[in-house]
């Protein structure tokens, strides 16, 4: 077995499937990576241009026959060879006799559904339709299960989120159509780009066309082929800006997939048209709400002559201030605090990683009076003593820091040091945030974090508050200085 701590991920992806169910692992997968963890997808067959999207990251990919009787067997092969930590799985073709065969070969299950039609047998599920209700899963669920339901938990990519404040100055200022997103999914299962394209052209828009599409689109040399004869028509294959993208669009035209809340979180009024079946709810439901302009492919003409011929800038502001507040693209933060937060604390303290924007608030944290009194270096370091550790910090794969956040205010870091067979912790609080119980709390969240079984500590004889500390989190004192935890 690879000692190696996993997560691992039941997905499949292709032209006809779509590329969703990827995409939204991916993106936790780069959370959890970014985390420590070494990542490992398991997938039914698909496009080398879907492989890509997971090799290129540097994640294992393991095929297996798309046989559905076999299905658990198969993976239950791949998942004794690694140290799975978690195993996430997204396909609408599993369910609670397959989660129950898995569950004992991993430490603990997460299922992504949004159908709420079967039955689950797992830790934890996350469900982000919007208007789900615990109601929903009364019956589908284990007792033990924690539900992670509605647009709180919707799995967005981190840019999504840092563009929010752009995005809502560039709506305020927006008085017309100058840019329109066709955006009906990576693979555009009915072939509507050129459709749309040609109807903008029709009615006379003058303004930039851009069109998302993945290079597992079946069409795709055609549709190249197209666009290459037009001006302001661009296509982008494989976008790794979308955000972008859509930021800069005034208008988009698509389908109802997560590319939905993409726009939403931007604010992006959208000419939405129904391609698959399970899209037909979250259509009527956010048709209703306000959010979206809900249209078909035989009645977009008019919906589009409306928007370009006479701007409604009261109808369109309405949709921008109705999708905004649908999704704040913090859904991942959501999930991994929930994922990770001990019981109780999952509204108050959480971690996130450390990243060089960070250094100064550190060494403003080491430098305070009084908070290196125990330390195993008593002396605050210098400014450029700090920037050395830091830097080698960063780049060392056996040392994982992440920023304490209290209430969502940065207020101190923890770090775990890899030592092979456990993990060292260390912790500082910002003496203006002591007191108040977040050292216990997020150490208690890196014992849901920890590579192994074992965590150690290392505590000076004279610091009674942290040797009560340790032994409030279990620790088991083993020398007059050292402590361990080990998982029950």
């Amino acid at each position: 077995m690879n000692k190696s701590p996993y997560i691992a991920f039941r997905a499949d992806g292709g032209s006809e499937l779509g590329i969703g169910h990827i995409m939204r692992c991916l993106t936790l997968a780069d959370r959890f990576n970014s985390m420590g963890f070494n990542i490992l997808f398991i997938s039914s067959p698909f496009e080398f241009s879907i492989q890509k999207k997971i090799t290129d990251r540097g994640f294992e990919l393991r095929f297996i026959e798309e046989n559905k009787g076999i299905d658990s067997e198969q993976c239950i092969n791949i998942i004794k060879d690694y140290f799975t930590k978690i195993l996430v799985v997204d396909h609408y073709s599993l369910d609670k006799s397959w989660e129950k065969k898995l569950k004992v070969s991993v430490g603990e299950m997460v299922v992504i559904d949004d159908l709420a039609n079967r039955h689950h047998d797992c830790d934890f599920l996350i469900d982000s339709a919007y208007g789900r209700s615990k109601r929903d899963y009364d019956k589908l669920v284990n007792v033990s299960c924690k539900l992670l339901l509605s647009a709180d938990y919707i799995i967005l990519r981190p840019e999504f989120s840092e563009m929010r404040s752009l995005a809502l100055n560039k709506r305020e200022n927006t008085s017309s159509i100058n840019r329109v997103l066709i955006n009906f999914g990576g693979t555009d299962t009915l072939n509507l780009s050129i459709p749309c394209i040609e109807i903008l052209k029709r009615v006379g828009f003058m303004g930039g066309i851009d069109i998302l599409i993945s290079s597992a689109y079946s069409n795709l040399v055609e549709l190249n082929d197209f666009c290459s004869n037009l001006n302001d028509v661009i296509l982008h294959v494989d976008s790794s800006n979308v955000a972008e993208l859509m930021l800069n669009s005034d208008l988009a035209i698509g389908s109802l997939g997560t590319s939905t809340w993409e726009r939403c979180s931007l604010g992006l009024p959208c000419m939405s048209i129904v391609v698959a079946d399970n899209q037909s709810n979250i259509a009527i439901q956010l048709d209703k709400y306000g959010a979206i302009d809900l249209t078909t492919i035989q009645d977009v003409e008019n919906s589009i002559v409306s928007y370009i011929k006479s701007f409604n800038t009261e109808k369109w502001r309405l949709l921008s201030d109705k999708a905004f507040t649908l999704c704040d693209g913090n859904g991942v933060d959501n999930i991994m605090n929930s994922i990770f937060s001990s019981e109780g604390d999952a509204n108050s303290v959480n971690l996130e990683p450390i990243s060089i924007k960070d250094e100064e608030l550190l060494l403003s944290w080491q430098t305070e009076e009084g908070n290196r009194e125990f330390s195993r270096i008593s002396q605050p370091p210098s400014q450029i003593e700090h920037h050395i550790w830091f830097e080698k910090s960063l780049k060392n794969s056996s040392r994982r820091m992440w920023i304490v956040l209290y209430q969502g205010l940065k207020c101190g870091y923890v770090r775990l040091d890899d030592l092979g067979k456990s993990e060292e912790v260390s912790v500082l609080i910002s003496k203006k945030f002591q007191g108040l119980g977040i050292a216990f709390s997020a150490i208690s969240i890196l014992k849901r974090l920890s590579l192994y079984n074992d965590i150690d500590a290392e505590v000076s004889e004279e610091n009674i508050a942290s040797s009560h500390l340790f032994k409030r989190l279990e620790f088991s004192k083993f020398t007059p200085t050292q402590y361990r935890w080990a998982k029950p």
